[in-house]
């Protein structure tokens, strides 16, 4: 009796422990201000384009999953830190569909490869064309541009804003259009979670 009564307190404390483990691996807690000394650029950008470039990547060792590339066009709409073209290039990746994974793995495999992703792995996150961004970015060797966190903190490393904007003359930014004048600016980030949950 002594034994499971010992016993139920480890299982409590493990299983809180893999809650805990798991919530901040769905919901990592940001620092935007070591991401803002790691960024080579900081600005407020508009997503031009999104498109996928037909190249895949296995990005865990653990899995055998083929995540989509894709090049995603920003217009670079006011820099706050460090300098940019007005037009750069940004590479991301996206989680497949079931079809790209069959297709891939075969139907079996595929299936089980799906069961096994991690939050982490589905809910890679995937900027809104024409939507408008506040971006942290690191520039890559190729001239494309990354996340500053990496792929998988990419929703930290684009804080959707809730108005469009334009540029003054002083190159600063501001939002743009009468209907938004009395609409507050606010960030947020994707949850992870979320996109876990409507990823097909």
């Amino acid at each position: 009796m002594g034994c499971c009564i010992m016993k139920t307190p480890l299982q409590i404390a493990v299983v809180l422990l893999m809650m805990t483990s798991g919530y901040a691996w769905i919901h990592p807690i940001p620092d935007y201000r070591k991401q803002l000394e790691a960024s080579d650029l900081v600005a407020v950008v508009r997503v031009a384009q999104v498109s996928n470039t037909g190249i895949t990547k296995q990005l865990r060792s653990n899995s055998r999953l083929q995540f989509r590339e894709l090049e995603v066009q920003l217009e670079v709409i006011s820099p706050m830190k460090g300098e940019a073209p007005q037009h750069i290039r940004c590479r991301l990746y996206r989680f497949p569909t079931i079809k790209e994974t069959m297709a891939d793995l075969g139907e079996r495999e595929a299936r089980v490869e799906d069961l096994k992703a991690s939050p982490w792995e589905s809910g890679l996150f995937v900027p809104k064309q024409w939507e408008y961004y506040l971006g942290y970015l690191k520039r890559s060797d190729d001239a494309h541009y990354v996340p500053v966190g990496g792929f998988e903190s990419a929703a930290l490393g684009f804080l959707a804003l809730k108005a469009p904007f334009t540029t003054r003359p002083d190159g600063t930014a501001e939002p743009g259009g009468a209907a938004n004048e009395s609409q507050p600016i606010r960030s947020e980030t994707n949850q992870t979670s979320s996109a876990a949950g409507s990823r097909r």
